[in-house]
């Protein structure tokens, strides 16, 4: 009785269902995820964000905020549980406090990355050089798993409208 336990544990262990509940299963940790980002806009994967799941890619944006409420986790592999959401505005846009319509909030990194702290670090209306990959392209939006904040440049221009 307990070698048949034991057979179906085994067996358990190895189907599929339970390797999918592990969130690193598709990733390969043999190798740099970003290696070699294609460099493009973050204006270009809104267009296409279909074109770009799979792509690593490397753009620049302006820092919003952490903690963003949006999470779609039975059509994405983001969960709160696993990663940090935080939301940009593209660096064309002009910038006022008012303008919530064209911030880009799909963006996540992972609580155990060893560059989580770049996120903390920006401040909002920051110009920032992100790295990633778009891993999902669900509601017309790139669901971008964030490597690292490459680089943190100066304040944007700010309107503040009193209206």
């Amino acid at each position: 009785m307990n070698k048949c336990f034991i057979v179906v544990l085994i067996l358990l262990q190895s189907c599929s269902f339970f390797r999918s509940i592990n969130p690193d299963k598709d990733r390969d940790f043999t190798t740099d995820p970003v290696a070699n980002p294609i460099e493009t806009t973050l204006d270009s994967i809104l267009k296409d964000p279909e074109g770009y799941i799979g792509v690593s890619v490397i753009f620049d944006a302006v820092f919003n905020k952490v903690h963003e409420d949006i999470w779609s986790p039975v059509l994405t592999k983001f969960t709160p549980e696993h990663y940090i959401s935080f939301s940009v505005w593209l660096p064309t846009d002009e910038i006022t406090q008012k303008n919530t319509a064209n911030i880009v909030e799909t963006l996540f990194v992972r609580k155990t990355s060893k560059h989580i702290q770049g996120v903390f670090y920006a401040e909002r209306y920051q110009n920032v050089t992100i790295k990633g990959k778009v891993a999902n392209a669900f509601n017309n939006l790139p669901w971008i798993e964030v490597y690292e904040i490459v680089s943190f440049g100066k304040m944007a221009k700010v309107e503040h409208n009193t209206e």
